[in-house]
């Protein structure tokens, strides 16, 4: 990601929140730009740019779940808490993570390893304009777009940071390397067109 990762916390607990300010400034890419006790205390400043949220779930009135609710425009949020049983309860909120008190260092850097990645990731297909045709998907990348037929598409492999579209051309070596994009934008697209299946294999 170019640029910084702005963070928010709430949490009520002086010393947990003093804890994850500290592990927040050990990243010379991550931002600070408010820290709260309390929910309420923290909507008046959602008109500010945050792309972190992070969140304990037992707050005094407004709960972090609730807040969530409310703020689903902050691209990633984590929750904490000292009830891991409270985990299942996020997943309705589009969680990125849930760590659990007291919170360990390492887990927080693996977790914020994921949240880079994930930024890396969506800001490189922020780049690419996908647009459909008839039958035909075409991907935009700077002033080049390449045209790949629905029919000709075998599978989707998702890698790294992008999704390698495998199509039923072939070369003398090798089954050739249509284009990438990301794996939701062309499994939204795909998804449009009678007769797709699509289907995930861990």
């Amino acid at each position: 990601m170019t640029g910084s990762i702005r963070c928010m916390i709430i949490e009520d607990d002086e010393l947990d929140r003093l804890v994850l300010q500290q592990q927040i400034r050990q990243f010379e890419n991550m931002v600070l730009v408010g820290s709260f006790d309390a929910a309420e205390k923290a909507v008046p400043h959602l008109h500010l740019p945050v792309d972190l949220l992070i969140l304990d779930i037992d707050l005094p009135g407004m709960s972090g779940i609730e807040f969530r609710k409310i703020c689903q425009k902050i691209p990633a949020c984590i929750f904490v808490s000292s009830h891991p049983e409270y985990a299942i309860d996020t997943f309705e909120v589009d969680t990125f993570d849930f760590l659990t008190k007291p919170l360990k260092s390492e887990r927080f850097r693996y977790s914020m390893q994921k949240l880079f990645d994930f930024f890396e990731m969506k800001e490189k297909s922020e780049n690419f304009d996908t647009l459909i045709g008839e039958n035909v998907i075409k991907i935009k990348e700077g002033s080049n777009i390449s045209k790949i037929k629905i029919s000709d598409i075998l599978y989707l492999e998702a890698l790294k940071d992008y999704t390698r579209v495998v199509t039923s051309e072939k070369d003398t070596a090798s089954w050739i390397l249509s284009e990438v994009c990301s794996l939701k934008a062309i499994s939204v697209l795909l998804s449009g067109f009678t007769g797709v299946m699509l289907f995930r294999v861990t």
